[in-house]
């Protein structure tokens, strides 16, 4: 009878461990959710669009060595900030959230990085224009 009772106990044991197993690794998130094909929360797509955006830049930088022009130019100043903006708002998604850093922090973390593109767009932009732009820039500081 005791025999019984420990196999017993065993089972029931083990049963209550895979139930609390369940419980605790269950996500909060209903199976019979419907999306439409792309919304906004849909960070997979934003991910391959960052990934895709990096990937165009590589024969974009080679290319604005060789072409000066007031085109290439624009081209490479909004390649730049974009994929200057898309990183630095990762890093600020990552590391300044609010319940690490504060609600109001992380506001202004955020607001920063808009602040920060906002700059950097504004501050090439006027390079380009008032200058020789970006890519005769490069050129002069290679020829160093």
């Amino acid at each position: 009878m005791s025999l019984l009772r420990s196999t017993t106990s065993q089972a029931l044991k083990l049963h209550l461990k895979r139930q609390l197993l369940k419980t605790a690794f269950r996500t909060s998130v209903s199976k019979h959710v419907s999306r439409e094909p792309f919304t906004v929360e849909d960070h997979s797509v934003h991910f391959k669009i960052e990934r895709y955006w990096a990937a165009g830049m590589i024969p974009l930088i080679p290319t604005a060595y060789f072409i000066h022009t007031p085109s290439m130019d624009a081209v490479l100043t909004v390649a730049v900030v974009m994929h200057a903006h898309w990183g630095l708002a990762g890093v600020v998604g990552d590391y300044a959230r609010p319940f690490v850093i504060g609600d109001s922090l992380a506001k202004i973390a955020r607001a920063s990085v808009y602040l920060i593109t906002v700059i950097l767009f504004a501050a090439l932009f006027h390079f380009n224009n008032s200058d020789v732009g970006i890519t005769k820039a490069f050129e002069m500081v290679w020829s160093l």
